[in-house]
């Protein structure tokens, strides 16, 4: 099936997703929070999210692995077999949701000989549903109005440079970069949607300096792609997904503008 035709299908899932958490994230203060073992919070918002994308996408697409946050065990082994795969993150910005900020995002992207060629990210809280598919561009729907078509911003030598980044992150790190600019500013957002600011034009870059997982990055990174931009390690690589044992990712650069001579900044 192509990436095109899945899209509606998988927006409608992801949005199905997006309301089984807002039920849950009404009722915020009842909320039950367990530990997994790498130390990250786990809540019920989590596990009803992958739930339905699990049973919707094995639905629509029987013969495609499905790889969740919550759903990691299966041998790279075997993963090497696969040409086609969705991986998904059911509820990335768990944190924020727990302290009751609106930026978490439900990511869901289908992986293909190492690359996402469709992508979806969405906000449950605003109805904003980013998406994009390989060679369609990419876009923004506002809840129930039509999409419209984002592209990222141009970055011009000596223009203030604007980067986002977690609330988690140590932005004490961005200093050494930051200090080669002339003017920056940084906003503070949660989730896979720093990157879709990327990708709308409203940032300029984000330095991951801290761990990631590859259900963080793979649907906001085909958007991004599709608006202009891209996701590099710090050697200027584009990152790949499913190369290696582990989903872990190293450190990162999302990028709005491939055409700029970031290497400089280095």
């Amino acid at each position: 099936m192509k990436e095109q035709s899945l899209l509606d299908s998988v927006i409608a899932l992801v949005k199905e997703a997006g309301r089984r958490v807002l039920d849950i994230y009404k009722n915020i203060d009842s909320l039950e929070i367990a530990v997994k073992a790498d130390s990250t919070p786990l809540i019920s918002a989590d596990l009803e999210s992958h739930e339905v994308l699990m049973g919707g996408l094995a639905a629509l697409t029987p013969d495609y692995p499905i790889i969740s946050e919550e759903l990691t065990n299966v041998s790279f082994v075997e993963r090497q077999s696969w040409s086609r795969y969705w991986l998904i993150d059911p509820l990335d910005g768990t944190r924020e949701f727990i302290r009751g900020n609106d930026e978490f995002t439900i990511n869901v992207a289908l992986i293909e000989e190492g690359r996402p060629i469709l992508g979806v990210v969405y906000v449950p809280v605003t109805g904003e549903c980013y998406f994009a598919s390989e060679g369609e561009g990419a876009f923004l729907q506002q809840d129930r109005y039509l999409p419209e078509r984002i592209r990222s911003r141009p970055y011009r030598q000596g223009e203030k440079i604007r980067l986002v980044a977690g609330r988690w992150h140590d932005l004490d790190r961005l200093g050494e970069f930051t200090r080669q600019f002339p003017e920056y500013s940084i906003e503070e957002v949660g989730s896979a949607l720093k990157l879709c600011l990327i990708a709308a034009g409203r940032a300029d870059l984000c330095l991951r300096l801290v761990p990631s997982s590859e259900w963080d990055m793979a649907a906001a990174h085909m958007i991004l792609r599709e608006a202009g931009g891209d996701i590099v390690d710090f050697q200027f690589k584009t990152l790949k997904y499913n190369q290696k044992e582990d989903f872990h990712n190293p450190y990162l650069i999302a990028m709005g503008d491939v055409r700029h001579n970031w290497h400089q900044y280095f």
